[in-house]
This record gives structure tokens, sequence and C-alpha cells, in this order.
């Protein structure tokens, strides 16, 4: 089987350590559209994974630009005491970054980008996401998708569940289920997850940030189930999960986990 990789680093949180592992694959594409950052400051630490669209000429200048907006904007801001609402100040200009992204003609690419991001302080974590690019909460063997995808899937499933369509139209639509519904870069975002009570976070809590590409390969809460919460062995679990796909028929597939530790249970 093939052999993957990842990296990892530590950043001071206040009195915790949050454990920062990361694997980023071009699969079998032509170019890596994902891009991932993380950063800390002010006892407080920021992560996102953003998942281009357009090719190498629009969605990696899409994932870049929003990635590189999002992270400048974490650092220059001094008061980070309302956390969903530094997100929501935000989101316009994001969407207006990748919209008007233009080639050297100056006409417009065209490209847009997923996003989903997280900032911790003081125990607390918000989150925030455009498109389907996930968050996973893993407590103990417990996982939850803490983000929703907004794509037509979610679309004609509250269509359905309101009785707006039949159970045939659902299957017949179902083909376009993954259509992006909402976007960066989409020239006004209407769809968006930001939770405005921050989430208390505990001494072992692992975040899990991915693009689509790792969770149409591999199922995270199998690879819970499997490995524990050693950040180290359901990394490992992921990995493997992923390899077992051969790489011509892999997407893209960046994934960011992160644990929430006191400062001795940190493996150095």
């Amino acid at each position: 089987m093939e052999q993957l990789a990842y990296e990892s680093q530590q950043y001071v949180c206040g009195q915790r350590l949050v454990n920062v592992l990361v694997h980023t694959d071009i699969g079998g594409r032509a170019s890596q559209e994902d891009t991932f950052t993380v950063a800390a400051q002010q006892d407080s630490v920021f992560a996102a994974v953003c998942d281009g669209m357009g090719g190498m000429r629009g969605g990696t200048a899409a994932s870049q630009t929003a990635a590189s907006a999002l992270t400048a904007a974490y650092q220059q801001k001094d008061d980070l005491s309302v956390h969903a609402q530094f997100y929501l100040n935000c989101l316009d200009a994001l969407d207006e970054a990748v919209y008007e992204l233009r080639d050297e003609t100056g006409r417009r690419l065209g490209a847009g980008t997923t996003v989903v991001s997280v900032l911790i302080e003081q125990d607390q974590l918000t989150w925030f996401s455009v498109g389907d690019s996930r968050l996973y909460l893993i407590r103990g063997k417990e996982v939850v998708q803490a983000t929703a995808d907004h794509n037509y899937r979610g679309m004609l499933d509250a269509l359905l569940s309101d009785g707006a369509i039949t159970q045939q139209q659902y299957a017949d639509e179902l083909p376009k289920a993954a259509a992006l519904t909402s976007y960066l870069g989409i020239g006004g975002v209407r769809q968006y997850d930001v939770n405005t009570e921050p989430f208390p976070l505990q001494n072992g809590d692992l975040l899990l940030l991915c693009s689509d590409g790792l969770y149409h390969a591999a199922d995270p809460a199998e690879a819970v189930r499997r490995s524990g919460t050693d950040a180290d062995a359901l990394m490992k679990a992921l990995l493997d999960a992923v390899a077992a796909v051969p790489s011509e028929l892999r997407d893209n597939t960046t994934w960011m986990l992160m644990q929430y530790l006191d400062k001795g249970d940190v493996k150095l």
C-alpha cells in the first residue's frame, strides 16, 4: 500500500497546547487546489482549510487568496473576544477578494473556493464554513459533523422534508446533489455556518478540518472506532484509508487534525 506522510506542530493556547497534524495530497488531479493555514497569537490558535474550484489558474488562486486573507485578518485583529463576529466581519471581503480574481487580460477567473476554519481561545471554539469542506468534532468515541454541506443535496433534503417534491423527483435530481450552492467567490454569500455561541473544549478533544477529498475516500467515524483518540493513531488510520484508494482516483485531499491538550499530555 502507498505510504502517506503527515506534518506535525504544537501551538501554545493559554494553559493548553494544540497539537496540529496535517496531510495534503494532490491525488489524481493535475494541480493542487487545496490550501491550509495555521497561525497563533495572544493565547489563541486559528486554522483553515480551503478547497478551490477552477483548475490551476482559478482554483489554486482562489484557495490561496481566501486562506491568506483570512489569516491576515486574524493576525491584524486585536480583540477576538467575539469570535463569531470576527468571521462575519470577514465574510463579504473574502467573497469579494475571490470573486474579483482576474487573469493577465483583466478578465475575471470565475473561480471559487470552499472554506472551513476554527478559532480557539480560552477553552472556547468557534467555527466557520462556506461550501462542503467540513469540521468534525471528536470527543471520546463520539464523532459529530459540526458544519453543514452547502450543496444541492441539502436543498433537496429540505424540499423533500417539506413535501415540496416527491421521492421520485428527489431520486431524479440526486445525480446533481454534489453541486455547491454556496462558496467564496459566488458574488454574495448567503449560506454559511458559524456558531454564535462558542463551544467549550475539554482536554483531549479533537477537531478534524478537511476538504471533501477526505470524506469521499474515508469515513472519519470508522477511523475513530479503529484507532481511538490518540491523534497520531487516528492520523495513521485516516492515511491508511485514503491510501487504499488508487491515487489516480483520488481528489485533492487535505485535512488537519487538531488536539486540545494539557501541556503535560503533549508528546514532544
